[in-house]
């Protein structure tokens, strides 16, 4: 792929995210969006609790549980990132997502979605 335009390289990155990490669009979609749907087949969203990430929420790393966004309307964790703007931060919940995807896929262990929190010691 060749390319002029001068955020193609985040592009990347936000679209990396959704094949490598399992990661969802943060923005508002459509009715019509084919894309997955409901918290648990996604990392990144979760329900009102956000239980995926509230060990974050209190380390001043800008983690927050604000509803509204993706699919849905469902929970996510940060008002700026890369799933939702590509010019925003990657976002510490969506680091940690990547990191313990990463992790888990270097020592062959499955990490599905919902056990991000089992390997949170290995990110912070």
């Amino acid at each position: 792929m060749v390319t002029w335009y001068d955020r193609a390289y985040q592009v990347l990155a936000h679209e990396l995210g959704h094949s490598f990490f399992g990661l969802s669009d943060e923005y508002e979609l459509e009715a019509n969006f084919g894309g997955i749907s409901g918290t648990d087949a996604v990392a990144n969203l979760d329900n009102k609790d956000c239980s995926k990430w509230t060990d974050l929420m209190d380390k001043n790393l800008g983690v927050s549980c604000e509803s509204g966004h993706g699919k849905g309307k469902a929970y996510f964790a940060s008002g700026k990132t890369f799933m939702n703007a590509v010019k925003d931060p990657f976002g510490a919940a969506n680091e940690r997502i990547s990191s313990a995807s990463m992790l888990s896929s270097s020592i062959g262990v499955t990490c599905p979605p919902t056990a991000q929190n089992s390997v949170k010691a290995a990110w912070i």
